[in-house]
Protein backbone atom coordinates (compact mmCIF):
# COMPACT_ATOMS: atom_id res chain seq x y z
CA UNK A 1 0.00 0.00 0.00
CA UNK A 2 2.89 2.34 0.60
CA UNK A 3 4.36 1.27 -2.70
CA UNK A 4 0.78 2.39 -4.46
CA UNK A 5 0.78 5.77 -2.19
CA UNK A 6 4.08 6.34 -3.27
CA UNK A 7 3.20 6.81 -6.80
CA UNK A 8 -0.15 8.44 -6.75
CA UNK A 9 1.90 10.81 -4.57
CA UNK A 10 4.70 11.07 -7.70
CA UNK A 11 1.71 11.49 -10.49
CA UNK A 12 0.09 14.37 -8.80
CA UNK A 13 3.00 16.09 -7.90
CA UNK A 14 3.51 16.41 -11.97
CA UNK A 15 0.35 17.22 -12.99
CA UNK A 16 1.27 20.37 -14.66
CA UNK A 17 3.85 20.09 -15.67
CA UNK A 18 6.34 17.99 -17.94
CA UNK A 19 7.87 14.94 -16.11
CA UNK A 20 11.40 13.94 -17.74
CA UNK A 21 12.37 10.93 -17.59
CA UNK A 22 15.24 8.27 -18.44
CA UNK A 23 15.60 4.61 -19.57
CA UNK A 24 17.52 1.70 -18.80
CA UNK A 25 16.77 -1.77 -19.58
CA UNK A 26 13.88 -2.71 -21.94
CA UNK A 27 10.27 -2.75 -21.50
CA UNK A 28 9.89 -5.80 -23.91
CA UNK A 29 8.56 -8.71 -22.02
CA UNK A 30 7.45 -7.00 -19.41
CA UNK A 31 5.26 -4.71 -20.95
CA UNK A 32 3.12 -4.67 -24.62
CA UNK A 33 5.71 -2.37 -25.84
CA UNK A 34 8.58 -3.59 -27.59
CA UNK A 35 10.81 -0.79 -27.68
CA UNK A 36 11.43 2.18 -25.25
CA UNK A 37 10.78 4.93 -28.35
CA UNK A 38 7.21 2.67 -28.25
CA UNK A 39 6.53 3.19 -24.24
CA UNK A 40 8.01 7.05 -24.36
CA UNK A 41 5.56 7.90 -27.30
CA UNK A 42 2.70 6.56 -25.33
CA UNK A 43 4.10 8.38 -22.28
CA UNK A 44 4.34 11.72 -23.76
CA UNK A 45 0.32 11.67 -23.69
CA UNK A 46 0.79 11.88 -20.20
CA UNK A 47 3.08 14.84 -20.02
CA UNK A 48 6.03 12.86 -19.43
CA UNK A 49 9.82 13.44 -21.75
CA UNK A 50 12.70 12.08 -22.13
CA UNK A 51 15.71 13.67 -20.61
CA UNK A 52 19.36 12.32 -19.53
CA UNK A 53 20.58 12.08 -16.05
CA UNK A 54 23.73 14.22 -15.21
CA UNK A 55 25.79 14.74 -12.18
CA UNK A 56 26.38 17.99 -12.45
CA UNK A 57 22.84 19.46 -14.37
CA UNK A 58 19.82 16.66 -14.01
CA UNK A 59 16.62 17.38 -14.69
CA UNK A 60 15.23 13.75 -14.73
CA UNK A 61 12.69 12.83 -12.07
CA UNK A 62 11.98 9.61 -12.84
CA UNK A 63 14.37 6.28 -14.14
CA UNK A 64 12.58 3.29 -15.58
CA UNK A 65 13.93 0.24 -15.67
CA UNK A 66 13.21 -3.43 -16.00
CA UNK A 67 14.85 -4.46 -13.18
CA UNK A 68 15.32 -2.81 -9.69
CA UNK A 69 18.12 -4.92 -8.60
CA UNK A 70 20.21 -3.99 -11.57
CA UNK A 71 23.34 -2.47 -11.23
CA UNK A 72 24.04 -0.39 -14.66
CA UNK A 73 25.52 2.96 -14.49
CA UNK A 74 22.37 4.60 -14.31
CA UNK A 75 20.26 3.29 -11.85
CA UNK A 76 23.92 4.01 -9.77
CA UNK A 77 23.40 7.69 -10.87
CA UNK A 78 19.86 7.65 -10.15
CA UNK A 79 20.13 6.04 -6.60
CA UNK A 80 22.98 9.07 -5.72
CA UNK A 81 20.95 11.56 -7.27
CA UNK A 82 17.72 10.63 -5.74
CA UNK A 83 16.15 10.40 -8.72
CA UNK A 84 12.39 7.90 -8.34
CA UNK A 85 13.01 4.55 -9.63
CA UNK A 86 9.99 2.26 -11.29
CA UNK A 87 9.80 -0.38 -13.20
CA UNK A 88 8.30 -0.27 -16.95
CA UNK A 89 5.18 -2.59 -15.40
CA UNK A 90 4.83 -0.58 -13.00
CA UNK A 91 4.65 2.70 -14.84
CA UNK A 92 2.18 0.95 -17.70
CA UNK A 93 0.13 -0.42 -14.26
CA UNK A 94 -0.44 3.18 -13.26
CA UNK A 95 -1.26 4.71 -16.47
CA UNK A 96 -3.18 1.76 -17.70
CA UNK A 97 -1.02 0.99 -20.94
Amino acid sequence: MEKLSKYIEFINEGKNKNKILEMTGSPKGQTRYNTKEELLSELEKFGFTHGHMSKRNNCVELLLTNDKNSQTAKMELADDLGVEIMTYSDICDLYNL
